[in-house]
């Protein structure tokens, strides 16, 4: 087995809710124990109901949010507790795609400076054929790099993201929802995308959703979270197949498809 890139080592993320007293507060645990290590060229997918614990633990990995107890590794190092040589490091090697491209891209940059701006943040070389080969490898004209995101349509936006995350060419892509603001005709055409990166770059990658069947047309293996835990896991094929916790069938039955728009 080769060393994982990110390893999560019983891991407890614990927020202060607003309920209870002033000098009692409640303390909810968003992340309860959880334990995950994402290996080269690996594609793994995490999936959950709202509030399960997912997007939480995604931010531990790429190094967004603090974890209460427990260990994160990176390469095989120890960096829970991080400094700021470790952060970027880890943004360098790691790169997020998020939920709403609407929201992700800042609307007064252009497409072309949106992909120059993460090379100039980590000191890379930033050059036209560079950037020309980032644009056209998410499937879009070298025409849009002159526009707005605000031009743009939602998948196009989504694709900008993608080859922002790619400009670091980075080891892994976490993805957070990235299909679910999109319109059902366009979801299939970005996990296509998303599916052929990972097999012409050796990308390693964490897609986040709460649809099952989305994250089975991705991952290698499922991990499936509820209130903070891991209560199932195994390789797509195996566990879809053959779910032994009862939270698995009913995340199977409540989603038959969200791939295609009914015919």
């Amino acid at each position: 087995m080769s060393e994982p890139i990110i390893e999560l080592r019983d891991v407890y993320v614990e927020f202060t809710s607003r309920t209870g007293g002033l000098f009692r507060p409640n303390k909810v645990k968003a992340v309860n124990g959880v334990s995950l290590a994402v290996g080269p060229g690996e594609t793994i997918g995490i999936v959950g109901e709202s509030g399960c614990g997912k997007s939480t633990t995604a931010n531990v990995m790429c190094g967004l949010q603090q974890v209460s107890q427990g260990q994160v590794l990176f390469k095989g190092r120890d960096v829970t507790k991080r400094t700021a040589a470790d952060r970027r490091e880890i943004g360098r090697v790691v790169s997020v795609v998020f939920q709403d491209p609407a929201t992700a891209l800042n609307a007064r940059m252009s497409v072309e400076e949106q992909l120059t701006d993460p090379m100039r943040v980590h000191k890379l070389d930033v050059s036209p054929d560079r950037i020309r080969e980032l644009i056209t490898r998410v499937g879009l004209p070298e025409s849009v790099l002159h526009a707005m995101p605000g031009q743009l349509s939602g998948g196009q936006r989504q694709r900008v993201a993608i080859a922002r995350a790619l400009a670091l060419n980075p080891d892994v892509i976490i993805a957070d929802e990235p299909t679910s603001a999109l319109d059902v005709s366009v979801r299939a055409q970005i996990l296509n995308l998303l599916t052929d990166l990972k097999n012409d770059l050796g990308l390693s990658m964490v897609f986040i959703s709460h649809d099952i069947q989305t994250v089975r047309y991705v991952s290698d293996r499922i991990v499936v979270m509820n209130g903070g835990r891991i209560i199932e896991q195994g390789s797509a094929a195996e566990l879809l197949s053959n779910p032994t916790d009862d939270y698995t069938r009913k995340l199977l039955a409540a989603a038959p498809s969200l791939l295609h728009p009914k015919g």
